[in-house]
This record gives structure tokens, C-alpha cells and sequence, in this order.
């Protein structure tokens, strides 16, 4: 059973490491009240916490307003030039002399 004392407990020494994580944590989706409560508070008296939230709700915010376009980078055979057979071979080349040299 949960100890009653554990979200006071959060609350009065929660540090910079707890508040960070926490805020990295609700980009994933909902955390625990006792634990959102606690770096809330932390946040109230740190500075460079206040800043830190401030910071990642601007990207959050950047992020969501993009457009599809940007926030998704695919890379495939379509996108992406084509090697020349020349690069093809100097790749191939380096990659075998690579195998060679640590097998020796």
C-alpha cells in the first residue's frame, strides 16, 4: 500500500532532476497528481526551472503549429539522390578494407 506521506514528501524535496523529468514526462501524456503537483511547486521557487517549462512550452508550441511537411522528415529511396556508381564502388571499397582490417 502507498504510503500517505509520499506525495508530501514530493512535494517539499522535490529537486530540478524531479521537475525536468516530470516535464519531459507530460509530453509523453498524463503524470500522477502528487507528481505534477510537486514539480509545479518546485517550479514556483526556481528560476531556472520557471525558465526551462517556459522553454519546452514554446517547443511544444512550435512543434504542434508546424506543418506536416516539416514535422515529418521521411527519407527513402524516392527522396533521397541516387549514388553515382563511382561513390557506389569508393563505398564498397572502404567498407571491405574496414572487414579486412579488423579481421586481421
Amino acid at each position: 500500500m502507498r504510503s500517505p506521506l509520499r506525495g508530501w514528501r514530493l512535494l517539499l524535496f522535490a529537486r530540478c532532476d524531479d521537475a525536468s523529468q516530470t516535464e519531459s514526462d507530460e509530453w509523453d501524456g498524463p503524470v500522477g497528481r502528487d507528481r505534477w503537483w510537486a514539480a509545479r511547486l518546485h517550479r514556483l521557487s526556481c528560476g531556472p526551472c520557471r525558465r526551462e517549462a517556459k522553454q519546452m512550452r514554446w517547443l511544444r508550441r512550435l512543434l504542434t503549429s508546424a506543418p506536416d511537411k516539416v514535422r515529418v522528415a521521411e527519407v527513402n529511396e524516392t527522396t533521397a539522390p541516387p549514388l553515382s556508381p563511382e561513390a557506389a564502388e569508393r563505398i564498397r571499397q572502404s567498407l571491405a578494407a574496414a572487414r579486412d582490417s579488423e579481421q586481421a
